[in-house]
């Protein structure tokens, strides 16, 4: 931020709409398969989904 002369709320939003960009809900028009596995974590944790 201050090399480029910017506030850090700034630098902040900018990689928040970055990763909303990369990370937004997956198109699944090309969609071929899908995998769903469960894992124990045991105790009050309980499972664990995994898609």
């Amino acid at each position: 931020a201050n090399h480029l002369g910017v506030g850090w709320d700034m630098i902040k939003d900018i990689q928040a709409r970055y990763l909303q960009h990369c990370f937004d809900k997956p198109k699944l028009c090309n969609l071929k398969r899908i995998a769903i596995d469960e894992i124990y974590l045991g105790g009050r944790s309980g499972y664990l989904t995994i898609v």
